[in-house]
């Protein structure tokens, strides 16, 4: 058989979880020993309804901290990357670089200087000097004794020439050597190797400091500065941004401080209450802002939202209306008088009135309900005060439930009604009575808080009850 399933205050339908738990902390367990055996079972699931929903709400809570450190976070990591950006170019630079000790400077003193000329001058004497020179024995390979260019010529034959021939080149390739040597030494201001090492070092000289000059930071125009300003003046850009981010939020929050004193807190307020009506209690109802109409009333505009049963609701057509007020000061006596007013106005059966939490009477409880009459406190800016609003509106359609099941003569019908709103009216001050005790006990305020949640839970359980209830009363 399929598992029945409880609803959220949302509609969501959701299966109840069999959980075992054992018990082994000690003051859990003391607290355990005050209740009642018969109670203990309820307890124990309030409890753990409690502190699930008391652990979501801190880990919200923290992650909205966290993303308050974000900012704080990016403009550190900004401060510092500019620093370290220089410190790192500078170090690279200099080992290229330095006069005594960069890696460049060192190249181009081996390249070019020492008693034999350097690299480039053993290079070259090892090519063109010696009888093992490569240049050597390239001649001796084609004109020597053994080449092929002798051996063509019969020594017999033409031995004066072959001999004339070889003194005549040698005599050639020994002149052409000379210049070529002459050429190379370094001792030769003239020669072109002398020129050749003194261009190097003049161009690597002039080279070096056009290096240097592009990653001068001391030089305004150089490329490493231009680089560097441009990257400082992004990150300038950045801190601007965060900085009118932080004055624009704190601006509204100035302006929030001062609407909250002004009527346009109240029609702040006032927009609030009519929009989660309007979002969460208008199930089987017609809803309508009136506060800018006047009713039957001439020149009056009392009653700020308009509710009329729908046609398949229990007392089609009866009306419940809602007085909004964010206004300090107000007396519960002169609020009752406002929602008479209201009543008549509008001809309504149900009047609601919605005080703020920052205005609402001194000692008046969350939810009260007088007759017809209901009081409810709650607040835009928390979630805690939600259940009383939704409770408030299920009481005024159940009052209206009632009165169309008397007149039907719908005994059952209404006694079952009223017994629903009964209980979710001791559920209501039971949850009030824990709340205000927790400010003088504090050596119980965990456990109170528990009891707390798990009687809103309870209401918002019997609100969605209350509702499936009435709906079955279909009228017909």
């Amino acid at each position: 058989m399929a598992k029945s399933t409880v609803s959220y205050i949302d509609g969501t339908e959701l299966e109840p979880r069999d959980v075992t738990v054992s018990v082994n902390d000690p003051i859990t367990l003391k607290a355990l020993s005050n209740v009642p055996a018969e109670h203990q079972q309820d307890f124990i699931e309030r409890a753990l309804s409690i502190g699930v929903v008391a652990l979501d709400a801190a880990t919200k809570q923290a992650e909205a901290i966290r993303l308050g450190d974000i900012g704080t976070d990016i403009k550190e990591y900004l401060s510092t990357f500019k620093d370290d950006m220089a410190k790192e170019v500078e170090e690279v630079m200099g080992s290229y670089f330095d006069p005594k000790s960069g890696k460049f400077e060192k190249r181009i003193e081996t390249l070019l200087k020492g008693e034999d000329g350097g690299e480039i001058g053993r290079l070259l004497e090892n090519k063109f000097k010696g009888d093992d020179s490569p240049l050597q024995k390239s001649l001796n390979k084609f004109l020597g004794p053994e080449s092929e260019f002798t051996k063509k010529l019969d020594p017999d034959n033409t031995g004066g020439v072959v001999n004339d021939m070889k003194s005549a080149i040698e005599k050639v390739v020994s002149t052409q050597i000379s210049e070529v040597l002459v050429e190379f030494d370094l001792n030769n201001e003239n020669g072109a190797l002398k020129r050749l090492t003194t261009q190097i070092e003049d161009d690597s000289g002039k080279l070096g400091k056009e290096i240097k000059d592009i990653f001068d930071l001391n030089n305004q125009s150089s490329q490493l500065s231009v680089f560097k300003k441009t990257i400082f003046d992004e990150v300038e850009s950045i801190k601007e941004i965060f900085n009118d981010f932080n004055q624009k939020v704190g601006e509204r929050l100035a302006i929030d401080k001062v609407e909250k004193k002004t009527t346009i807190g109240g029609n702040r307020f006032e927009d609030a209450v009519i929009d989660f009506i309007i979002k969460n209690c208008s199930g089987g109802v017609i809803t309508e802002a009136v506060g800018n109409v006047a009713g039957v009333i001439p020149h009056s505009k009392k009653g700020d939202l308009l509710i009329t049963m729908g046609s398949d609701a229990v007392g089609a057509g009866r009306k419940i209306v809602v007085e909004i007020k964010n206004v300090k000061n107000k007396s519960i006596e002169s609020a009752s008088e406002e929602l008479i007013e209201a009543k008549r106005n509008r001809k309504a059966d149900v009047g609601v009135f919605v005080f703020s939490k920052e205005s609402a009477p001194k000692g008046l409880g969350n939810l009260e309900r007088n007759g017809k009459d209901i009081f409810v406190i709650w607040d835009s800016d928390s979630n805690d005060y939600d259940g009383y609003l939704e409770a408030a509106i299920s009481f005024s359609k159940a009052l209206i439930a009632q009165d169309k099941s008397h007149e039907s003569n719908n005994y059952d019908a209404a006694k079952t009604l009223e017994d629903a709103t009964e209980s979710l009216d001791q559920s209501i001050k039971y949850l009030d009575s824990m709340a205000g005790s927790t400010k003088t006990i504090q050596n119980q305020v965990d456990s109170l808080n528990k009891d707390i949640n798990t009687a809103r839970k309870k209401v918002s359980a019997q609100i969605i009850a209350l509702n499936g209830l009435l709906d079955s009363f279909r009228a017909t």
